[in-house]
């Protein structure tokens, strides 16, 4: 039995692939989606999905003639090891597949067949092409391709080498309407971003920007200064190469970027310069999600942080996991975090011992947590624990006094 017997037809509820239903299987016969199923509700999208086999040019072949089905509107090819020949047979099936969305050819080498594949993709939605060894040559393709793809928001190049390409990129950003842009791993370095500054208050539909895995260094000051002429509500910044004073020089300019929504600088040394982003960020009211996993934090930024809480109510999810936080800023964050009335995601490591406050002990008990406990991972249920053994306690004391 060959791998392609593996293969099945899936519907997915949109942004819900982990509840996939199989719709028909190799060789049967294509089931009718039920509009009275419990899922109706949703958009239904089919997904044609291939991970991590090997098919011969037959297999391959009979593979893509199921493309043509007018439900198909995923297509998930990653890591499916197609060779120069399958990817042009690709290429030249994917003009049959009249309502695709979104095609995924990550951890392919794709760059042997780049062009032919490109100009088959003018209609789709989200473009997945990460880890396919694109280097700058390839990268120039597939930028001219861009504009012509009318319909593309998404598209992602991470683990890929930009290179030089990247002013080419900043350009054409004007040009298209992506919304989502992953570029981590793609070999950045200061000098690029700042190319990429200078063009991003032209890149009106951009909301989305992952710069993870490069070396921002200083050019976190162009690109900050930009963030207020954007309209980016989701800014990664993970393992940038950021130290103390370029979070100092971002800082500086959070207040003025109205749309920021979500902030993640983990992996990189935050340190002291916690204490001035606090600060800021009691000017950022939109901010939902903060991401200050292993920043080199210490209890006075936390204490400070936890000083912010009031003023970003809005707060569902805060990660400061992988960090020294000890007994005073353990308190800190327990004493103030009735403020994040939306909290449903909370990660510290703590380092706690006897001398913590009756207010630490209390929240711990709450959560059936033992003072030596080291890493905390709170879903919503437990945030609510903790903040209601927090308000009866520290309601207690200011009654009692």
């Amino acid at each position: 039995m060959g791998a392609i017997d593996n293969l099945s037809f899936q519907y997915i509820a949109d942004e819900d692939r982990s509840n996939s239903l199989v719709a028909t299987e190799h060789g049967s016969n294509s089931h009718a989606v039920d509009e009275d199923s419990p899922n109706s509700h949703f958009q239904r999208k089919f997904l044609l999905k291939l991970r991590g086999c090997k098919l011969t040019d037959t297999e391959t072949h009979s593979l893509f003639t199921h493309i043509i089905n007018p439900h198909i509107k995923v297509i998930d090819f990653c890591r499916a090891k197609l060779s120069l020949g399958q990817l042009k047979m690709l290429s030249e099936f994917l003009p049959l597949a009249s309502n695709m969305q979104e095609l995924d050819l990550s951890r392919n080498t794709i760059w042997i067949a780049i062009e032919p594949l490109l100009q088959q993709c003018t209609r789709i939605f989200k473009l997945r092409l990460s880890s396919s060894q694109l280097e700058e040559e390839n990268m120039k393709l597939l930028i001219e391709f861009l504009p012509k793809a009318s319909n593309l928001q998404e598209l992602d190049l991470s683990h890929n080498s930009i290179g030089m390409a990247m002013e080419h990129l900043a350009r054409q950003l004007q040009y298209c309407k992506i919304s989502t842009l992953n570029l981590t791993d793609t070999e950045l370095k200061e000098s690029h971003f700042k190319i990429l500054a200078k063009f991003l208050p032209k890149a009106s539909s951009l909301r989305e920007l992952n710069l993870s895995m490069n070396e921002v260094g200083m050019a976190i000051d162009p690109l900050a200064q930009q963030l207020q002429y954007c309209k980016i509500e989701r800014l990664t910044l993970s393992d940038t190469k950021l130290k103390e004073d370029h979070i100092k020089i971002l800082s500086e300019f959070l207040p003025k970027a109205s749309n920021l929504h979500e902030l993640n600088l983990s992996n990189n040394c935050v340190g002291m310069a916690l204490v001035p982003l606090a600060h800021q960020l009691q000017c950022c009211t939109k901010v939902v999600h903060l991401n200050l996993y292993f920043t080199d934090i210490e209890d006075r930024g936390i204490i400070e942080l936890s000083k912010s809480f009031i003023s970003i109510p809005n707060l569902t999810v805060l990660n400061l996991g992988w960090n020294e936080i000890g007994n005073t800023g353990t308190d800190a964050v327990f004493r103030h975090i009735n403020h994040l009335t939306k909290l449903e995601y909370l990660e510290m490591d703590v380092r706690l011992d006897m001398k913590c406050s009756a207010l630490v002990k209390v929240c711990c008990a709450a959560v059936g947590k033992d003072i030596g406990w080291k890493r905390i991972r709170m879903d919503h249920k437990e945030c609510q624990l903790i903040q209601g053994a927090a308000s009866k306690y520290l309601y207690t004391v200011m009654f009692l006094v």
